[in-house]
């Protein structure tokens, strides 16, 4: 029966969930995950061939880069329109890390109950407010 619960042990390793941390010096994510969530195939907390990272909480996945940047995805023509404007605009690159950090990054606000004050993402559906920021309450609903 001891040979049994080994087999049980290795099975269990084998089955956890693969993953790949962010490349980028310094950067303490072990477990990124994607807040661009822009492709069927986002990795989401899960694995992915590289992390885009843009500071250490905030990282998107190759699939969501493919996304955009590929000209044979859905994404493409929304990254090509966003460069015309920033090319008129913008003083840097419009590179794909500045039209996430730009356009897909999400915005986060505090919860105004003094006994919680946590930060909670915002769907990209919710326009931030300054009334809303100064209001905020977790379990919020919106319409």
């Amino acid at each position: 029966s001891k040979r049994k619960a080994t087999e049980t042990d290795e099975e269990d390793e084998q089955s956890e969930k693969k993953y790949r941390k962010c490349e980028k010096a310094g950067c303490s994510a072990t477990y990124p995950v994607c807040f661009a969530s822009a492709s069927e195939r986002c990795a989401k907390n899960g694995y992915t061939s590289r992390w885009y990272h843009l500071s250490c909480g905030e990282h998107f996945c190759n699939e969501c880069f493919d996304h955009y940047y590929r000209s044979h995805k859905d994404g493409y023509e929304i990254f090509a329109s966003w460069k015309k404007v920033w090319t008129t605009n913008g003083k840097s690159e419009p590179s794909l890390k500045a039209f996430m950090a730009d356009q897909q990054l999400p915005y986060w606000v505090q919860c105004t109950k003094a006994d919680c004050r946590k930060w909670r993402q915002l769907t990209k559906e919710i326009q931030l407010t300054a009334s809303l920021a100064a209001t905020y309450r977790c379990g919020l609903k919106f319409n």
